[in-house]
């Protein structure tokens, strides 16, 4: 399978982050984190926003971005 030149992009940005990479989170695991995406912080132009809390108890803003309809 080919990848988009933004995705490899995106890829070759988080390898050089090393140790400070982000997390990456399943689909699953966020929807977990989010209760179902019950809690609405906001919505944008690109995506809603939700309040979740991660495993050790912190909270977190997760944005859930909408499939983007332009040529990347």
């Amino acid at each position: 399978m080919l990848r988009s030149h933004a995705y490899q992009n995106i890829e070759e940005f988080v390898r050089n982050c090393g140790s400070q990479a982000p997390k990456r989170y399943s689909y699953l695991d966020i929807k977990k984190m989010t209760n179902s995406f019950k809690g609405k912080l906001d919505q944008g132009g690109y995506g809603s926003v939700y309040e979740g809390k991660i495993g050790d108890g912190r909270l977190v803003a997760i944005k859930l971005i909408n499939t983007s309809k332009g040529k990347w």
